[in-house]
């Protein structure tokens, strides 16, 4: 089901692998039905996967992938972010047995 900004409640927007895993992943809220996205905040990928949890108990937590256009100035939204398995944070159709979040951009 696709969303739209309004509806989203966080952005995924970099991931920092290590060991060929997902350790940490760069993320930015979503408020003001869309109009706004937070500053940018480095947290642990146990973090997100905690959150994707409460969404499979019927909590309202949506996450998206979204990359920085330059030229555009502005924000792409990508994909829906998932958890496969009860364990991997994927995009959304994505049944692969690993954390998968598409072509977001790596950090050190």
């Amino acid at each position: 089901m696709g969303h739209r900004w309004k509806d989203i409640d966080f952005v995924i927007t970099g991931v920092k692998i290590d060991n060929g895993k997902i350790s940490l992943v760069k993320v930015r809220n979503v408020y003001n039905l869309g109009a706004n996205i937070g500053s940018e905040k480095k947290v642990p990928r146990k973090f997100i996967v905690d959150l994707l949890k409460l969404k499979n108990k019927n909590k309202h937590i949506i996450f998206y992938t979204s990359t920085f256009d330059e030229m555009e100035d502005g924000w792409n939204l990508g994909d829906e972010v998932t958890l496969y398995n009860d364990e991997f944070i994927t995009t959304n159709g994505n049944r692969t047995t690993k954390d998968n979040l598409g072509n977001l951009p790596e950090f050190k």
